[in-house]
C-alpha cells in the first residue's frame, strides 16, 4: 500500500488468481470500480489468454484476446482439410458472477487453405470446465460451420476440384454429390470436375446417374462432347446402365457416332463375332456398305469371310453382294466368288450380282462360271430365267388379249351390231 496526501490513493496486491482452472501469480490494483488485473497465461499448447479483468462484488468481467493454436481435421461434405498449428486470435469477452451468471463471446479470424476466414461468432451461456473446454467449444464452432467456411474459400466447383487435385482438400466421396448438392452445378460442370480429378468415364457415368439421374443417352452425349473415346463411352454405358449389344449400338448411332466408331466401341466392350458385330450395327440402322467396311477392317476378313458374316447378320443376298463389292472393291466375278464361298446357291448369286452390276446375260454367266459355279448350273439357271420371263410375257399377252375380247363384246352390246 502506498499512502500519500492525494485524493485517489493506490492499492496494489500480489496474489494467485485462478480463472477456469488456470492459475497464475499477478498483481491486482484496487480501484473504486473493483480489483483490476491483467490475466496473461498459457494453457499448454492449446491457447494463451490475454485478458484485462475487473472483479467487484463477486462479479468478474474480462475482455481481451485469446490466441488459440488450432490442430484439427475439418471434416465436411466437401472433404477434409487438416489444420495444423493454425493461429486464431479471438477477441474475447467473459462475464461471470451473481449479476451475470456466465456469458462468453468470442470472434476472430484464422487461415484456412491459405485464405483468411472468420470464426462464426461464438456465444456461451454455460461456463466450460476449464480453458481446454473453451478450446473445444471453439473447435466445435468451426466444425459445425465447416461447410460454410470451406465454401467461402472455394466458391466454385472448379476451385474446389482444383483444391482436391492439389491435395489441399482430401476427398474420397462422389464428386457429383458435391457438384449438385453443394454447388448446384450442371451435369456438364460435374463432368468437368471429374475430368479435372482424372476420373474415368465409368466413374463419371456412375456418379452422374446416382446424383442427377442422368439417362444413358444424355450420358453418352456428355461424354462424347467432353472428348472421351468411344471405347470409354461404351464401357461406361455397360458398367452403369448394363446395356446389351443391341441397345448400346442403337444408342451410339443416336448420339452421332459413325459406324466405324460404334464398331470400335462395341468390340472393345462386348465379345462380338464378325456376324454379331454386323448384326448389331445393322440393327442400329447403319447402311450395309458402312457395316461391311467396319466388319472387314475390324476382323481382317477375306471377301468370302465378309460375305459369310453379313449373311449371318441377316442381310439379304443382294445387300451382301453390295457390301462385299464396296468393302473389297470387287468385280462381278469377285463378288460371285465371295457369295459362293459364303454358301449361296447359284440362282441366289446370279440374282444378287445382276442386281448390283446390271450385266448382260453373257457377262453374268461368265462371272458365275469364273466364280467356280459349274457350267451346267449356270446354263440351267439362265434357261430357267428365260423360261420364267417368257412365261410371264405370254401370260401378260394372253391377259391383254382376253381383256381386248371382253372390251369388244361390251362395245357390240352397246351399239348392237
Amino acid at each position: 500500500m502506498r499512502l500519500a496526501p492525494q485524493p485517489n490513493p493506490e492499492l496494489f496486491i500480489t496474489a494467485k488468481v485462478t480463472l477456469l482452472k488456470l492459475a497464475t501469480e499477478l498483481r491486482l490494483e484496487a480501484t473504486e470500480a473493483g480489483l483490476r488485473f491483467a490475466f496473461h497465461a498459457p494453457w499448454g499448447r492449446l491457447l494463451t489468454a490475454r485478458l484485462n479483468c475487473v472483479y467487484q462484488d463477486l462479479n468478474l468481467e474480462a475482455a481481451g484476446t485469446i490466441l488459440f493454436n488450432l490442430n484439427l481435421t475439418l471434416s465436411t461434405p466437401l472433404g477434409e482439410i487438416p489444420l495444423v498449428d493454425v493461429a486464431l486470435d479471438a477477441a474475447t469477452s467473459i462475464k461471470a458472477g451473481q449479476a451475470h451468471g456466465f456469458a462468453a463471446s468470442l470472434a476472430g479470424k484464422f487461415a484456412l487453405a491459405g485464405r483468411e476466414v472468420a470464426l462464426p461468432p461464438l456465444h456461451l451461456a454455460i461456463a466450460p470446465n476449464d480453458f481446454a473446454g473453451l478450446y473445444h467449444a471453439v473447435v466445435k464452432q468451426i466444425t459445425d460451420n465447416g461447410t460454410t467456411l470451406v465454401r467461402s474459400v472455394f466458391g466454385t466447383l472448379d476451385a474446389w476440384a482444383d483444391a482436391v487435385a492439389r491435395g489441399v482438400i482430401r476427398y474420397g466421396g462422389e464428386i457429383a454429390h458435391v457438384a449438385r448438392n453443394v454447388y448446384g452445378a450442371s451435369e456438364a460442370a460435374a463432368l468437368a470436375a471429374y475430368a479435372r480429378l482424372g476420373r474415368t468415364a465409368s466413374d463419371i457415368a456412375r456418379g452422374l446417374q446416382a446424383a442427377y439421374g442422368t439417362s444413358a443417352d444424355s450420358m453418352a452425349k456428355l461424354l462424347k462432347q467432353a472428348n472421351y473415346s468411344v471405347r470409354d463411352v461404351a464401357r461406361a454405358l455397360e458398367d452403369t446402365y448394363r446395356l446389351g449389344t443391341s441397345a448400346a449400338g442403337q444408342l451410339l448411332k443416336r448420339v452421332g457416332y459413325s459406324a466405324a466408331e460404334a464398331g470400335d466401341g462395341l468390340r472393345s466392350v462386348y465379345a462380338l463375332s464378325a456376324s454379331g458385330l454386323a448384326a448389331t450395327l445393322r440393327g442400329a440402322g447403319y447402311g450395309v456398305q458402312e457395316v461391311a467396311g467396319v466388319v472387314r477392317a475390324g476382323f481382317n476378313l477375306s471377301a468370302d469371310g465378309l460375305a459369310a458374316a453379313l449373311k449371318g447378320a441377316g442381310y439379304a443376298t443382294r445387300e451382301v453382294a453390295d457390301g462385299v463389292r464396296t468393302a473389297c472393291n470387287l468385280s462381278a466375278q469377285g463378288v460371285a466368288t465371295a457369295l459362293k464361298g459364303a454358301g449361296y446357291a447359284v440362282d441366289e448369286t446370279r440374282d444378287a450380282v445382276q442386281g448390283v452390276f446390271n450385266l448382260s446375260s453373257g457377262a453374268l454367266n461368265d462371272a458365275l462360271k469364273g466364280a467356280g459355279y459349274a457350267a451346267k448350273e449356270v446354263e440351267k439357271v439362265a434357261e430357267n430365267v428365260v423360261n420364267t420371263v417368257g412365261s410371264g410375257v405370254t401370260k401378260a399377252a394372253d391377259k391383254a388379249g382376253d381383256e381386248a375380247k371382253k372390251t369388244t363384246k361390251k362395245i357390240k352390246k352397246i351399239f348392237k351390231f
